[in-house]
């Protein structure tokens, strides 16, 4: 992932961490290695806010989807109890197909998270 000369410029400034070279020659004119480090820093953090954008993307659609599966659990959870309970105020008669079905106890479970 590292280009050699980024290696060497992280050496170079390990070394100045522990007082091996002087900070005036890692900034002289002829030397590179501040800018190489500069060029290394500002790439980490362009790819840094990248993988960021994407986990927090990650994250919008899990929770996304996790509401809508909580949503349909509700609606199948209220079918099954009025089919087995044959709801007195359900006519089964009514319905002109299976969309129909499930558009019905789609409001009742959106009329009930509203609440």
């Amino acid at each position: 992932m590292l280009s050699e000369e980024e290696k060497k410029a992280i050496e170079l400034l390990e070394c100045i961490k522990n007082n091996s070279w002087t900070t005036k020659y890692i900034m002289s004119s002829d030397s590179k290695n501040a800018d190489i480090l500069l060029h290394l820093i500002t790439k980490l953090q362009k790819e840094n806010e990248k993988y960021k954008y994407l986990y927090q993307k990650a994250l919008d659609n899990t929770v996304s989807s996790d509401r809508e599966n909580i949503q349909l659990k509700e609606q199948i959870d209220l079918m099954a109890r009025a089919i087995d309970n044959y709801d007195s105020q359900l006519e089964i008669n009514t319905f002109r197909d299976k969309e129909h079905v499930k558009q019905y106890f789609k409001e009742i479970v959106e009329r009930k998270s509203e609440q």
